[in-house]
């Protein structure tokens, strides 16, 4: 929070949170806010990581061509009778 004040609401909403939790200490408190946070760093960095790249495979520089000469001959014969078509 950038300001000293503090919305009434939200006030009103963590003491709710606190008191329907049991917690009746400032320490408990303390140590209540510590946890969500931890809580949630780990989860952005579970998010973080998990995140999806769509680079495809083949721009990776250690990738090896894995495709079967009988699949390179079918799309050479493709690609034969596409450039047939333009000409």
């Amino acid at each position: 929070v950038d300001s000293a004040n503090v919305n009434e609401k939200y006030a009103m909403k963590v003491a709710n949170d606190y008191a329907y939790q049991k917690i009746r200490t400032a320490e408990e408190a303390v140590l209540r806010i510590r946890e969500r946070q931890q809580k949630g760093q780990e989860e952005q960095k579970n998010k973080a990581s998990s995140t999806k790249t769509n680079v495809p495979k083949w721009s990776n520089p250690e990738y090896k061509n894995q495709t079967s000469e009988e699949t390179r001959l079918e799309l050479e014969r493709k690609k034969q009778e596409m450039l047939a078509r333009l000409e």
